[in-house]
């Protein structure tokens, strides 16, 4: 009986260790980038490494529904209340911004036909902790225990296709989250600003 106990306990051990090795697996990337066009999952992947990489939360999503308006100098303006949900539709042109923090965003334009629907943004944020001055505890302030939400745009969101660049670019993106309560910590707002990756040029 203690034979068929223990090869019961190994069987149960090595079905649990698959279990988590096929959830890993399956949450390691951004499930959106998965159902994108593979030049531009390949392309976003890019700018999540080399000098960009780092502990990342979970992927923030929302959209606007709008259709953009003409800039100067070629560039498309978008404006809207953000939404919680995302918009289906065909991706027709994807746009890639960083911030000085190594966050980057994923705006993907959403077409019927000819029409534009609106912007699908997704949002791969760095974990940010600040170190408390007095006891030297770490606060969470962006990490996995505490997500930000997304709450307005704090001015237009201006995009462009420049030449010699893996994909469009964000030329600028103001946001505002609010950073929930967690602990002893109150709720905060947190601005963000994305600009042109550097390797994007005219």
């Amino acid at each position: 009986m203690k034979l068929s106990s223990d090869i019961l306990k190994v069987v149960l051990v090595s079905s649990l260790i698959l279990i988590l090795s096929c959830g890993k697996k399956s949450t390691g990337r951004n499930p959106y980038i998965n159902n994108l066009p593979p030049n531009i999952g390949g392309n976003i992947e890019k700018y999540l490494s080399g000098n960009n990489a780092c502990n990342r939360i979970p992927v923030r999503t929302f959209s606007i529904l709008t259709q953009p308006y003409s800039g100067s100098n070629n560039t498309s303006v978008i404006q809207g209340q953000p939404q919680s949900t995302y918009i289906n539709g065909n991706v027709s042109n994807s746009y890639v911004g960083v911030s000085a923090f190594k966050d980057v965003i994923l705006i993907t334009k959403i077409t019927s036909g000819q029409a534009v629907i609106g912007f699908n943004i997704s949002l791969y944020l760095c974990e940010w902790k600040v170190t408390n001055p007095y006891s030297g505890a770490q606060i969470d302030m962006i990490t996995g225990y505490r997500l930000p939400v997304i709450n307005s745009l704090l001015s237009q969101i201006i995009i462009t296709d420049p030449k010699n660049c893996l994909m469009g670019s964000v030329d600028l993106a103001n946001l505002r989250f609010t950073l929930p309560a967690l602990g002893n910590v109150l709720p905060q707002y947190y601005d963000l600003s994305f600009t042109r990756p550097r390797d994007c040029f005219n």
